[in-house]
């Protein structure tokens, strides 16, 4: 792996303020649907804020390993002009496509209305801070 390319941000910095706005509005969301409920505040300071560590750290991660992958094949396209695909990388593509679709549909029948709210959230919230974690790391 090339040193150049494992800690270049591979996108512009909209997304990283898209990332802004998407935590500060998920965080909005969740003091306008919960200024009725007040154990639903405490309950959701508690796992949100737990759930959103756990999403954080874990696509952070994800990030810190796929994006030298995506911006090394990218060299490698540009050059070449072809891009070999291996079956990891399709199945793992498969997987990150699939998994945002059935994880919440799952998650709702077993999870209560106010639990898979503070999941949703967390993750939305999660995802989003990572996305501007790995702009900071990268830089």
């Amino acid at each position: 792996m090339n040193p150049n390319t494992r800690r270049r941000y591979p996108y512009s910095k909209n997304r990283v303020y898209l990332s802004i706005v998407i935590v500060v509005l998920s965080l909005l969301l969740v003091a306008l649907v919960l200024q009725s409920y007040p154990a639903l505040v405490l309950q959701y300071l508690i796992y949100c804020s737990l759930s959103t560590l756990v999403f954080t750290i874990a696509t952070f991660h994800l990030k810190r390993r796929l994006y030298p992958i995506l911006a090394e094949s990218q060299a490698e396209e540009s050059e070449t002009k072809t891009w070999p695909m291996t079956w990891k990388t399709l199945l793992l593509i498969f997987l990150m496509l699939i998994a945002p679709i059935s994880v919440p549909l799952l998650l709702a029948g077993l999870l209560g209305g106010a639990g898979w709210f503070i999941l949703m959230t967390s993750f939305i919230s999660g995802v989003s801070f990572s996305e501007i974690l790995f702009y900071l790391y990268a830089r």
